[in-house]
């Protein structure tokens, strides 16, 4: 296991994609920090530092998010690669808009979604 000394100035990795991870679900429910901060009882500057990987999310506050989110706890660690680009687990507004749209779409039109995709990615991509 590698070690990570941690630098003052620096947020972890890991708290990175935390943070990253949040923001994702935070947008694609359409929600604002505001939103998210009376959720869950902290303020919204709260929010932005998890955000932005600043502070550390607790286990109990990221239980509270991921409760008020309705999503799983795994999902803030799912593909972690503290070594790697943290920038596959940004999404932009078109990326957001386009899970979106898929979200409102009936599961077998979902999964034709998925197919397609899937036929026509580069076969280096998982």
């Amino acid at each position: 296991m590698t070690s990570y000394k941690s630098n003052i100035n620096e947020p972890h990795p890991v708290d990175i994609q935390v943070g990253q991870r949040i923001k994702a679900a935070r947008k694609i429910q359409k929600l604002t920090q505001t939103d998210l901060a009376d959720g869950v009882g902290v303020s919204y500057q709260q929010i932005q530092k998890y955000e932005n990987g600043d502070n550390r999310v607790s286990v109990s506050m990221m239980y509270m998010i991921a409760k008020f989110l309705n999503i799983s706890m795994a999902y803030f660690y799912e593909n972690l690669d503290p070594g790697g680009n943290l920038a596959e687990f940004t999404f932009n507004d078109k990326e957001i808009s386009l899970i979106r749209d898929i979200r409102n779409l009936d599961p077998e039109k979902q999964q034709t979604v998925r197919s397609m995709v899937r036929s026509i990615k580069s076969p280096d991509v998982l």
